[in-house]
């Protein structure tokens, strides 16, 4: 089966805004308002780089937020050259830039975000796969496990999943609490990426130690956050039900979903159009009073709030295909890439109309590395299988 032109052609749009992505340290986010090394970006981003074979930046990259861990293990959430006073004016394109420096905090709530520590380990594990640095991961394996600590320390109430406040996934515009879907789905995949690591290395004992761990997250996830056809947002002091598309898809793509609950999953997205395309972030749409003030006094109430996102139509492009669903995952991908054609770039995120976001006071990043490197990672895994 051959890809359509517009795919191939959205493809050489997607290699190109994610090689417009290259800094001198690692990977921009982008090139307009997020011209700054976000952890999470990054990446997710590097998925696409690893299909290309791109392993000197994607390594320059690993390495700066190495170089910027904290002594207890705490990856940043990004290093940047803005002055801290001038941040929100960026997004108005006033840019000043001073010294380079790391970011630990989230600016609304001024909390850890959990993530960026286990992407990093998601991450580090497909480099050292697929360059087969495994000086790479000899060298800085205590620091891996550092890093993992870290992520260890985050269970406030020791049941195993991660406990996060405010603001603190990528999601940073809900106030989502307590143990969330999509961060606890990224913890089950850094603690099998690390023991792949220790495998590796061929530390046994360790490898085991992680393998079992993941396991128990897991059956955990399982246990609290299934709720008959998807699995649920967050639960703090009570269950948040809303279906959320980035723990649900990645939990069909890195296998805490059974086939069942796949099938149920992409049964949900079929039914309320969630891919209708790229992607919604949710449904049905938060409640006002989980929406930062802030985002909602920029006019953006809706940022991970109901609108259309590339890097969860992507990640559904790969659950689809899979599950065996090839030619809805073809067909998504086309979509997607029709999307790309028409605008040129690969944007952050599209109007429910399906236009790029372009308000007063916010337009939607483009080149978007995020989006770029998974267009290019879902091309790649179909393009290979499929022939």
């Amino acid at each position: 089966m051959k890809f359509s032109s517009e795919i191939e052609e959205a493809y050489k749009i997607a290699c190109n805004d994610l090689k417009e992505c290259y800094g001198k340290y690692g990977i921009y986010a982008g090139r307009q308002h997020f011209e700054e090394y976000w952890s999470r970006d990054s990446f997710f981003a590097n998925s696409g780089l690893i299909k290309l074979k791109k392993f000197q930046i994607i390594k320059k990259n690993l390495i700066l937020f190495l170089r910027y861990t904290k002594d207890n293990g705490q990856i940043p959430l990004r290093i940047t050259n803005y002055i801290p006073i001038l941040e929100y004016l960026k997004f108005i394109k006033i840019k000043i830039k001073g010294k380079i420096r790391p970011v630990y905090k989230e600016d609304k709530s001024f909390n850890f975000p959990q993530d960026p520590n286990l992407l990093f380990l998601i991450t580090a594990l497909d480099y050292i796969k697929e360059s087969k640095d495994k000086n790479f991961a000899e060298k800085y394996f205590k620091d891996f496990e550092k890093i993992m600590q870290w992520s260890f320390s985050n269970d406030k109430d020791d049941d195993i999943l991660i406990e996060e406040n405010y603001y603190c996934n990528w999601a940073d515009t809900v106030n989502k609490s307590g143990k969330v879907l999509y961060t606890n789905i990224c913890f089950y995949k850094a603690l099998i990426s690390l023991a792949e690591i220790c495998k590796l290395l061929n530390k046994k004992e360790k490898e085991k130690k992680y393998f079992t761990t993941a396991n128990k997250v897991k059956n955990k996830i399982n246990k609290l956050f299934w709720d008959k056809n998807y699995y649920i947002d967050w639960i703090n002091n009570k269950q948040h039900k809303y279906f959320s598309t980035d723990g649900n898809v990645l939990a069909i793509i890195w296998n805490v979903a059974n086939k069942n609950q796949s099938k149920s999953i992409q049964d949900y997205i079929k039914k309320f159009k969630i891919n209708d395309p790229p992607s919604k972030t949710n449904h049905p749409n938060y409640h006002s009073n989980n929406i930062s003030n802030i985002v909602k006094l920029f006019g953006m109430k809706d940022y991970h709030n109901g609108l259309n996102w590339s890097w969860l139509g992507c990640i559904d492009v790969i659950a689809k295909f899979k599950l065996g669903m090839k030619k809805e995952a073809i067909n998504l991908l086309n979509k997607i890439s029709k999307k790309i054609l028409e605008y040129g770039k690969v944007y952050e995120v599209y109007e429910i109309n399906g236009n790029p976001v372009n308000r007063i006071f916010y337009k939607s990043e483009a080149p978007f590395a995020w989006s770029s490197g998974l267009f290019v990672y879902s091309y790649h895994i179909l393009k290979d299988e499929i022939n």
